[in-house]
């Protein structure tokens, strides 16, 4: 898909949220539009968590797309999103991302990056968190293990060359995604995946699924396979190591 070129922000509540409300509104949006906060005051991740970014040093943003004709078809929209972004980031640092079910971008098991994907009307907004100039103190103040492009290059970077070049591979793996759901993008999607074959959990809420994960279904949805031989199908949720402590898949 084209995407428009962006509207910079100095300060957003949440890119996400600002551009839903004007979707709600019935403000006209095409599909293609990009909205940038160079600061976010209230970033959101999945399940109401907060998504940190240092004001200035890392990118926050969102893409407006049309929404799919189901709810089932959506889930695979993240994934062509983290894919568009560890293309990127491959092309411009010379790193190997990988990606993790169903939002997370990783660099040597940390988190560089995470999507977050909300309906709006007719539109669906993909919201995309990447650490550019993230310091190692900051990092170390998430929670979580986390990572940067500068932490991992030893080097600073302008967040409007990093957007053109998230952005110019960005596009393709959505239009991928629009034209031909997850079968689209399954391939590039299980060389990168980390975790794959690997004994793992899925924490949906109360709900837990655990097994090996073997592969992924028709719409992007993760497949456990069980020690009584069945296979059970995770549409949501969070992976981690089974038996182990969670590593809690955020996004913006």
């Amino acid at each position: 898909m084209r995407l428009l070129t962006p509207e910079w922000h100095a300060v957003l509540p949440s890119t996400n949220e600002w551009l839903c409300a004007r979707l709600r509104r019935g403000d006209p949006v095409p599909p293609g539009t990009v909205v940038v906060a160079r600061q976010q005051t209230a970033g959101r991740g999945r399940r109401g968590r907060v998504w940190l970014a240092a004001p200035g040093e890392d990118l926050t943003f969102s893409v407006a797309v049309r929404a799919p004709a189901t709810p089932q078809q959506a889930l695979a929209a993240p994934m062509a999103a983290a894919l568009g972004v560890a293309a990127a980031v491959e092309a411009m640092c010379g790193l190997a991302p990988r990606v993790k079910w169903p939002n997370d971008v990783l660099l040597s098991g940390r988190k560089l990056g995470g999507i977050l994907g909300e309906h709006a009307g007719d539109m669906l907004v993909v919201g995309i968190g990447l650490n550019v100039n993230m310091d190692a103190e900051t990092a170390a103040g998430i929670g979580r293990p986390a990572v940067s492009l500068s932490m991992a290059t030893g080097r600073r970077y302008a967040l409007e060359e990093v957007l053109a070049g998230v952005l110019d591979r960005l596009g393709g793996w959505l239009t991928r995604w629009e034209e031909g759901g997850f079968p689209a993008i399954r391939s590039e999607w299980v060389r990168r995946c980390a975790g794959l074959g690997e004994p793992a959990a899925v924490q949906d809420g109360a709900r837990r699924l655990s097994g090996r994960l073997v592969g992924f279904g028709a719409w992007g949805q993760a497949l456990l396979a069980r020690p009584d031989g069945t296979v059970a199908e995770a549409w949501a949720g969070e992976i981690e190591a089974d038996g182990g402590h969670s590593r809690r898949s955020s996004a913006r």
